[in-house]
């Protein structure tokens, strides 16, 4: 439902129907909002009933709803409660994320065990908005996460390398394991080192074990060894 004008007086209006389809018989898996300038309010009214459960939901996009940081704190608190356990895909850009927010959504976000992708770009956190990232680790911090998009952070940028090395650090211990794509500001060279350290250290893996396998394959000539 992008660009449909829905604005925080429409979402009050909509939100149950939205909750109806999540029922299990209509299997409502993905929702796009982008362009709606629902606010904080209009977040409230989609994410803040505790009876709802988003089961299946696996796609959400909330690109430029203005939900701000308040109403993004709503939706983690949806997160940190389980109601979107499927949910592989998530696309913040935009939405007045602040350093509050930033590092309530990196609390919550271990939760998202199939979390693939998540966007956050053109948001409004700095360097304090990714302290979270290296707090104490138990297990993989988000082992399915392939995809992170985090440019057009003028608040990251314009504050030196502080939020460049949270970010090469985060990386470099393993936080994002699957990562693959990495889009961030060009002045971030550490954590562009570190995401290349991450892509050899995969492809020194895959190259080992494709050795181990034809080892394992490839039978042992006898007249070598009589030699």
């Amino acid at each position: 439902m992008p660009r449909m004008g829905l604005n925080k007086y429409l979402m009050h209006r909509i939100a149950p129907c939205i909750h109806f389809a999540l029922d299990h018989r209509y299997c409502m898996s993905g929702l796009t909002l982008d362009w709606n300038y629902m606010g904080e309010s209009g977040a409230r009214a989609l994410f803040g009933n505790k009876s709802v459960q988003w089961h299946h939901l696996q796609h959400l996009s909330l690109r430029n709803t203005n939900i701000g940081n308040g109403g993004c704190m709503i939706l983690f608190r949806a997160i940190a409660d389980d109601k979107m356990p499927d949910l592989a895909s998530l696309s913040l850009n935009s939405v007045g994320l602040e350093d509050s927010g930033a590092r309530e959504l990196w609390r919550v976000v271990p939760r998202l065990r199939d979390l693939a992708i998540l966007s956050l770009s053109s948001n409004d956190f700095g360097p304090r908005g990714l302290e979270d990232l290296l707090r104490p680790m138990h297990g993989e911090w988000m082992p399915a996460l392939r995809c992170l998009h985090m440019k057009y952070m003028h608040k990251m940028e314009e504050t030196g390398n502080q939020a460049d090395k949270f970010m090469a650090r985060a990386i470099l211990t393993k936080r994002f394991p699957a990562l693959r794509v990495l889009t961030v500001a060009d002045n971030f060279e550490g954590t562009k080192l570190a995401f290349k350290a991450l892509e050899d250290e995969r492809s020194a893996a895959r190259s080992r074990k494709r050795a181990e396998k034809w080892l394992k394959k490839t039978p042992t000539s006898l007249s070598v060894l009589s030699q």
